[in-house]
Order: C-alpha cells, then structure tokens, then sequence
C-alpha cells in the first residue's frame, strides 16, 4: 500500500462526461465505440504535422477528418499518444 495523504478517490465517469458535456457545448463533436488505429495529416505529406488537420483512422468505420482531436483512451492511452506521433512515455503498464 502507499501512504497519500494528498490524494483522493475521483470518479473518473463523472469527470469524463462532464468534460463532454462542456465539449459539446463548445461545439465539439464525441464520437463512442470508434476503435482508433492510426492518425494521419490532413496535408498531402501525410506526416504527423497535423497543422491542417487530423485524420483518423477507425478499425470499424472509414476515417473522418477533425481540425483537432483529443482522445479519451484509459488503459490504451499510450498507444493513443505514440499513434499520434507523441512519446510512448510515460507508459501504462498493467499489472
């Protein structure tokens, strides 16, 4: 066990759908059950500059083109961040 005494228990299904709620609002679009594989650029070089947009490639659906994206992964987190061209670190590891 470790000792914190400046932490504390989050739940984490209220924080998410309370970030959705104020996305949408904003005007944001939240896409459920897509299962990501890749990013691309928008760009014709198709390199990890996504200056002009993000493509995202989806295992069940064909990709869709956003002007930002942020991703909601959990446990795939990383994979999620190294899809997108970002450090495989820090890592999840499950135990």
């Amino acid at each position: 066990a470790i000792f914190s005494p400046n932490t504390g228990i989050v739940d984490w299904g209220q924080v998410t759908r309370a970030y959705t709620e104020d996305f949408k609002a904003l005007g944001g679009e939240v896409l459920l059950s897509h299962t990501v594989v890749n990013f691309s650029s928008l760009s014709s070089d198709k390199s990890k500059d996504f200056s002009d947009g993000v493509a995202v490639h989806s295992a069940n659906a064909a990709p869709l083109g956003f002007s930002r994206v942020i991703t909601c992964g959990g446990l795939y987190a990383d994979k999620l961040a190294v899809a997108s061209g970002c450090s495989a670190h820090p890592a999840i590891l499950a135990v």
